[in-house]
């Protein structure tokens, strides 16, 4: 039972980094950063994302908006409806 519930928490744990990793790359693309900050963009898009699922109850209150933004990276297919979703959550 034991490894039943690791392989559940290292998969929900692959699945969050793929939604932040998703969320970085969409901000990088689709965000406000000049060419030269994309890869330090989609570094720290990630990071904050993933600060969300911190166990540190303020580290994750200040990760839950960059959250919100991946959950629209995740439905978004392309730049507009990205920005309109993150710009309805603001």
């Amino acid at each position: 039972m034991k490894w039943l519930l690791a392989l559940l928490l290292l998969a929900s744990g692959a699945c969050r980094s793929s939604h932040c990793t998703r969320y970085a790359d969409m901000e990088a693309k689709c965000g406000s950063a000049a060419p030269h900050d994309k890869a330090q963009t989609k570094t720290l898009a990630r990071g904050m994302c993933e600060a969300a699922d911190s166990s540190d109850p303020d580290v994750a209150r200040g990760g839950a908006p960059f959250a919100k933004e991946a959950d629209c990276a995740a439905d978004a297919d392309d730049c507009d409806a990205y920005k309109k979703c993150v710009a309805a959550i603001k």
